[in-house]
């Protein structure tokens, strides 16, 4: 019997291009009692995928991994978690939200636009902040200056508490480095 078909089925489930159908046709194919020698070695795999398809989580997993884990299950025992009891608050305020948004801003159409605009864009009506370039170089370069010495004391800071960390860090026990 030709099984190019399976084999160029196989080529193709190895490259991860085919479809939930053809990979049914392969399952089908190799669980089959009586399978060619070349495609004996394919078979636990495909069982195995057919075996874990087929498993599913009892009734009671969720309880269990609950109690495991230390929580008890909100759903169960009649207490709806926080967030959830708050939602109906949230859903208000996002609405009273809204309504304030929209009153905004039907409120500044009706009042129309400012008799001057917030930014002056008329050249004639420019006036310059300091007197000379030379004062405004200055004022600059103080605030710049001003930033480097915090820049520089930022990352000093950050330096040594990072080596300060590291430091604790190699000093630890075992234990206590969890």
């Amino acid at each position: 019997m030709d099984y190019k078909y399976i084999e160029q089925l196989l080529e193709r489930y190895w490259a991860a291009e085919t479809s939930p159908d053809e990979e049914a046709v392969l399952r089908a194919f190799f669980a089959q009692r009586e399978l060619p020698e070349a495609f004996a070695a394919y078979r636990p795999l495909f069982q195995t995928m057919q075996e874990e398809a087929q498993t599913h989580l009892d009734a009671r997993f969720d309880e269990r991994v609950l109690a495991r884990i230390g929580m008890k299950d909100e759903q169960h025992h009649g207490r709806r978690p926080f967030m959830v009891r708050l939602r109906p608050l949230m859903h208000a305020a996002a609405v009273i939200g809204v309504a304030v948004t929209i009153g905004s801003v039907v409120n500044h159409i009706a009042q129309g636009t400012p008799e001057k605009p917030l930014w002056d864009y008329n050249a004639a009506a420019y006036q310059d902040t300091y007197s000379s370039p030379e004062e405004a170089f200055e004022v600059i370069d103080n605030v710049l200056q001003d930033i480097r010495h915090t820049y520089r004391e930022a990352t000093a800071d950050a330096a040594q508490t990072d080596s300060v960390a590291a430091d604790s860090s190699h000093n630890a026990t075992p234990a206590t480095r969890k």
